[in-house]
């Protein structure tokens, strides 16, 4: 099971535990509609009922937090770029801060928490958000941020993530 019963972290998919109700069913309804493709997640959620996904949305979110998914290096703080993206963004290139959307600044509607999710889950969506590959964003705001940045940036933003619960 990819996610597992507790929801915790597995490497190539997120960690269910703890997220926020509401952005779970999004996707799930996301991935049932195919607005969001995954031949796995389509396949096991086809005949699911809304309230199906409701309760699966639910249950995830009562689960506490999963811990970080990756450590920092003894001795060693988050990577100054990431730091920078995250808190502030860089409005000369378009990217708005991750934290006024993903937490710690504020949360807007149905963007997920993204503290403790594996780096290398985080860098692949932001990379298929950059690419198009990725289009359930809601008014394109992910992939015009994605697009902006850089497969150096990318990196150092999945591995901040990783690293906070």
């Amino acid at each position: 099971m990819c996610h597992g019963v507790l929801g915790t972290v597995q490497v190539t998919a997120p960690a269910l535990a703890g997220q926020y109700a509401d952005v779970t069913y999004k996707e799930l309804r996301d991935f049932q509609s195919g607005q969001r493709q995954s031949a796995v997640m389509q396949a096991i959620i086809a005949g699911r009922s809304d309230q199906d996904l409701h309760d699966l949305a639910v249950y995830y979110a009562s689960l506490p937090l999963p811990a970080a998914a990756e450590k920092t290096r003894a001795g060693e703080g988050p990577d100054a770029t990431a730091t920078r993206l995250v808190m502030q963004g860089d409005p000369q290139r378009n990217i708005a801060p991750c934290a006024a959307c993903h937490g710690q600044l504020d949360r807007k509607g149905a963007a997920p928490w993204l503290g403790g999710q594996s780096a290398a889950y985080l860098a692949a969506q932001l990379q298929a958000f950059a690419s198009g590959a990725r289009r359930n964003d809601i008014n394109e705001q992910m992939r015009n941020v994605a697009r902006q940045m850089t497969p150096e940036e990318i990196d150092a933003v999945a591995r901040y993530y990783a690293a906070m619960q």
